[in-house]
């Protein structure tokens, strides 16, 4: 193994270290939001649901120009970010995904 390939290694074990909690906590934020937007009428200022609106709003605001709101009010945007995670989890930091085969090298 060569110097290079041993970088490419490490820095593909410490990429899977940093974004796979990283992922997660935002899939639990858009799971939170999901929660916030369906069930609870809070304040977005209040110290509980304050956090994870400022967190994820910057994520969610530009996706709702592509997704608007349903006729209901529902906002679908937290979802396809649920959703997006979940694969970004899978396809990157997974023991099969592409980081764990750059770590693995192969």
């Amino acid at each position: 193994m060569t110097l290079s390939e041993l970088q490419m290694n490490t820095a593909a074990g410490t990429a899977r270290i940093i974004l796979r909690p990283l992922i997660t906590v935002y899939l639990l934020l858009f799971l939170f939001r999901i929660i916030q937007n369906q069930f609870v009428m809070s304040d977005r200022e209040d110290a509980f649901g304050g956090i994870p609106y400022r967190l994820t709003e910057p994520f969610l605001k530009p996706t709702r120009k592509l997704f608007p709101m349903g006729a209901e009010g529902v906002d679908p945007t937290p979802v396809f970010w649920v959703l997006g995670c979940s694969l970004l989890n899978e396809v990157l930091t997974s023991s099969t995904g592409i980081l764990a085969k750059i770590e693995n090298g192969g």
